[in-house]
């Protein structure tokens, strides 16, 4: 349990004092699996997401910041002037965050943490749009599709009617429709994946 607590402070001092996208990468991967209940266990995932989405015990959300700068400035951090150039690079280092976003709602949403109901709001705020987006997008990033899909389910199941989705629904509904018609054709996984978010949109 003290290694694993270890790899989350590695990862987060890794983002903090090195903003470089070959430290970010590493940090991103580690926390990848540190997030994946099936990977790690659910004990292990539960606490790697919820100081993930609450913080350390300082208060500092360093990695949310850059999960949410990736997202939605393909940047490293929201006061970083340059974008990252590599098309490739951006790709991949957008996918690690929205898994790691999807991983963490979906953690956090099967173990019934308040942590969810309580700063989830404020989350969907901020990024669904551009996971929408994404979600929209299957036909030409479907893994991405597949992590936003993800995402948006347990978000949607969370929170049900609240004020941050409700108000978007028809919007994520369409989206989803279209991400399932791709994965129907061709992505077993997203097709499974905007089906079951589409029951959750559904429900509310």
């Amino acid at each position: 349990m003290k290694r694993r607590g270890s790899m989350v402070a590695i990862a987060s001092n890794m983002l903090k004092k090195n903003k470089t996208i070959d430290s970010t990468a590493i940090s991103m991967r580690s926390l990848e699996t540190l997030t994946n209940a099936s990977t790690m266990g659910k004990s292990t995932a539960l606490r790697v997401s919820t100081e993930i989405l609450s913080g350390d015990e300082e208060g500092n959300v360093e990695i949310l910041e850059t999960i949410v700068s990736l997202l939605l400035h393909s940047c490293l951090a929201p006061d970083q002037k340059d974008f990252v150039q590599d098309e490739d690079t951006i790709d991949n280092l957008r996918l690690s965050a929205m898994t790691i976003l999807a991983n963490v709602a979906v953690v956090l949403h099967r173990e019934e943490s308040p942590h969810l109901e309580e700063l989830g709001p404020s989350l969907a705020r901020e990024v669904l749009p551009v996971v929408l987006m994404e979600i929209e997008g299957a036909e030409l990033n479907t893994r991405m599709s597949v992590q936003a899909c993800r995402f948006l389910n347990a978000l949607t199941r969370a929170l049900g009617g609240d004020p941050e989705i409700l108000p978007l629904k028809d919007t994520a509904f369409s989206a989803v429709s279209l991400a399932k018609r791709v994965g129907q054709l061709r992505h077993a996984a997203l097709a499974k994946e905007a089906d079951e978010c589409m029951a959750a949109l559904e429900m509310i």
